[in-house]
């Protein structure tokens, strides 16, 4: 009991588990998904979901102490738990153990914790001394390529490592959005047996991607003519409208959250780089492009991408409303 990493718990499964007391934390939230099913599955258990932000004390002992007649038990999870109050974390804490436990308890928290908080929060110390705080930390390069194998084997599949790694370079490191893409995958491929770049290319739309990121970097540094080179080039090879204006929308936000960081939460670069887990060298890079815009202006740009994508919605809207939509962006 105490505090381990999922890769440990994960190990235990194929034992007998003993304990009622889990809080998972930490980034992957897909892992703790993950892990969550197997356990269900195993145990024949009936899941039973609450949420931390309405969640009562006397509700969780109820949902605890309480048998089911639909399976052996119920597996209670508690979601959101980094939302639960922090007076009803203190209750939570005082209750936990002294009630009949009939059924295991599980908190799924999302986020980062620091190590102050670990040591500090009442419910997660207690915890830790009853059961487990499981962390959940984002998949290390190996770790990523490991996972990826292994579903890509159990759809009856193979797949290089070499492969995996452009896979992984196309998609990024975010364990949710691999899995998505995975899935994309297998039904591209459909009954082929052997997965390689060609399909993982022809699936994730490489090239339309790829220039979806120049336009971006395009209008953020303020290249008139380079962003409409780009923009043509999506036109032309038949990317929707509404993809190209979201893409850009979801840039500008991107600037503004980061402009938030610096200026209200004083971040330096290194943590808002490592906060919106941006790539060390595009992060610096992208954070020095932003310096060129005010709050006012980034917001000004979300505006106009907004009420562009409502008029093309409507029909309101041809090719060159966009040309003329990039060039008001980059101004």
């Amino acid at each position: 009991m105490g505090y381990i990493k999922h890769n440990e718990f994960d190990k235990q499964l194929s034992g007998q588990r003993t304990i009622s007391f889990y809080y998972f934390w930490g980034g992957e939230s897909v892992l703790q998904q993950n892990l969550l099913e197997k356990i269900q599955k195993n145990e024949n258990l009936e899941k039973e979901i609450l949420y931390g932000e309405t969640l009562k004390v006397d509700q969780l002992v109820n949902a605890v102490s309480t048998a089911t007649l639909f399976a052996d038990k119920k597996l209670i999870v508690i979601k959101n738990a980094e939302k639960i109050k922090t007076k009803d974390e203190k209750n939570i804490a005082e209750v936990l153990g002294t009630s009949p436990t009939v059924n295991p308890l599980f908190f799924l928290c999302s986020e980062k914790i620091s190590k102050d908080e670990l040591r500090n929060n009442p419910l997660i110390r207690k915890i830790a001394e009853l059961g487990e705080v499981v962390e959940f930390r984002q998949l290390y390069q190996n770790e990523m390529i490991e996972y990826i194998v292994h579903k890509v084997a159990g759809r009856g599949k193979t797949i290089s490592r070499s492969d995996v790694q452009y896979f992984i370079d196309l998609t990024g490191n975010n364990l949710s959005e691999v899995k998505n893409e995975l899935e994309k995958l297998f039904l591209y491929t459909k009954d082929k047996k052997i997965i390689n770049s060609t399909d993982i290319e022809n699936c994730s739309g490489y090239t339309n991607q790829q220039n979806l990121y120049k336009l971006n970097d395009a209008i953020r540094i303020k290249d008139k003519q380079k962003a409409l080179k780009v923009l043509n080039e999506l036109i032309e090879s038949g990317e929707n409208e509404i993809h190209i204006i979201r893409s850009v929308y979801k840039e500008f936000n991107k600037m503004l959250l980061a402009e938030s960081y610096i200026e209200e939460k004083k971040f330096n670069s290194r943590k808002v780089i490592e906060t919106m887990r941006l790539n060390k060298y595009y992060g610096e890079k992208f954070l020095a492009e932003i310096k060129k815009y005010s709050r006012s202006d980034i917001i000004n740009k979300i505006e106009m991408l907004y009420l562009t994508e409502l008029a093309d919605k409507s029909g309101r809207i041809v090719n060159s409303d966009l040309h003329m939509l990039i060039l008001g962006l980059r101004a």
